[in-house]
């Protein structure tokens, strides 16, 4: 037993040995767990370091570009040194001015709708503004003021060949709106001397108008006077033959006449002092002969005399009077026992309809 003890005294001390050298261990293995930090932090410096790089790259570009400007301010300060620069300056404003007018011109062009010519001239005045562009590169890269004087000059004899094309250009089109506006100018002529004769037709017409009026006014009268004659007619035929048959009373025994509208089966129509005196009366007194037994001349004595009863009633002038006569001519046209159809009917129950709406209005 104590040989046993004595072991497991001695493995106690060895896993207490190994304890403390496991804990120093991880003292000392503690500032190694930031080596990924480290590494992190050093790439993003490599990062770094390049970008600076980059920039510093970027500043010698820099740099050769303020080199260049220098050496670019240096020729133009020689060159303005130099002579005949202001007759350049001269020529080159004059230049300016022209391709001011220039553009003005090729938008109104590119604006217009002309014909294939037009767009023939506007391709030329692309090709003279290409070679423009070249001889102005062409210019920019010239040294001597003397050649910059002769490619200048020939710039400008080239703008005035451009400008010769534009004119061109625009005179074609002046003529072609001249002519629209002559045809325009003929047209608006034509359309005047329309309108003047539109005035004269409608005075002519409203002239023809008045005149067929005073026209039918003077039928009605005729017509009035003329069934008023045959009325009278009638009375002193009627007052005769009383007279007749009283003084053949005392010879004979009275016998007692009948008048033709008897003898014919007809029913004396009403004297034009038995008619109503309003208009809805004496329409409806018609409306009410309108049947297959009223003889057509009996319509037509209705007719005529309701139609000179409206003429007292009426102020004025209406074409519906003159309706109701012509009806009335028409019926008396008719055998002496012909009696109303249904076409008669049908047609005298429509225009008293309307001649009652046209009263009624009138």
């Amino acid at each position: 037993m104590s040989g046993e003890s004595k072991k497991i005294s001695e493995l106690d001390e060895k896993i207490d040995n190994l304890g403390k050298e496991v804990a120093e261990m991880k003292d000392a293995l503690e500032p190694l767990s930031t080596l990924s930090d480290i590494d992190e932090k050093v790439s993003s410096m490599e990062d770094k370091i390049e970008a600076v790089s980059s920039q510093m790259e970027s500043v010698s570009k820099v740099d050769d570009l303020l080199k260049s400007v220098d050496g670019l301010e240096k020729a133009i300060d020689e060159s303005d040194t130099s002579k005949g620069m202001d007759a350049i300056d001269k020529k080159v404003d004059g230049l300016s001015k022209n391709l001011e007018a220039l553009d003005k011109e090729v938008s109104k062009i590119l604006d217009a709708k002309e014909t294939e010519v037009m767009f023939k001239k506007i391709d030329d005045v692309l090709i003279a503004v290409n070679d423009l562009k070249a001889d102005m590169n062409a210019l920019a890269e010239a040294s001597e003021s003397d050649e910059l004087e002769k490619k200048t000059d020939s710039l400008l004899k080239k703008m005035e060949s451009v400008d010769e094309g534009i004119n061109e250009i625009k005179t074609q089109k002046l003529d072609v709106l001249e002519k629209k506006i002559e045809d325009m100018q003929q047209y608006v002529a034509g359309l005047s001397v329309l309108e003047e004769r539109l005035d004269e037709m409608s005075v002519s017409f409203s002239e023809t108008k008045e005149i067929v009026s005073i026209i039918v006014r003077q039928l009605d009268d005729i017509e009035r006077k003329y069934n008023k004659t045959i009325e009278d007619l009638s009375d002193a035929l009627d007052k005769l033959d009383e007279a007749h048959n009283d003084s053949t009373a005392s010879k004979k025994k009275p016998v007692q006449k009948k008048t033709s509208s008897e003898e014919n089966g007809e029913s004396e129509s009403p004297r034009p002092d038995e008619l109503p005196s309003d208009i809805d009366g004496l329409m409806a007194n018609l409306k009410n002969l309108v049947n297959p037994k009223t003889e057509a001349k009996e319509m037509a004595r209705a007719l005529e005399q309701v139609r000179d009863k409206l003429t007292t009633l009426i102020e004025g002038h209406t074409p519906v009077l003159f309706q109701f006569g012509k009806r009335a001519r028409e019926l008396k046209s008719y055998p002496p026992t012909a009696t109303l159809n249904e076409n008669d009917i049908a047609r005298l129950n429509k225009d008293l309809r309307d001649w009652s709406k046209k009263l009624q209005k009138g």
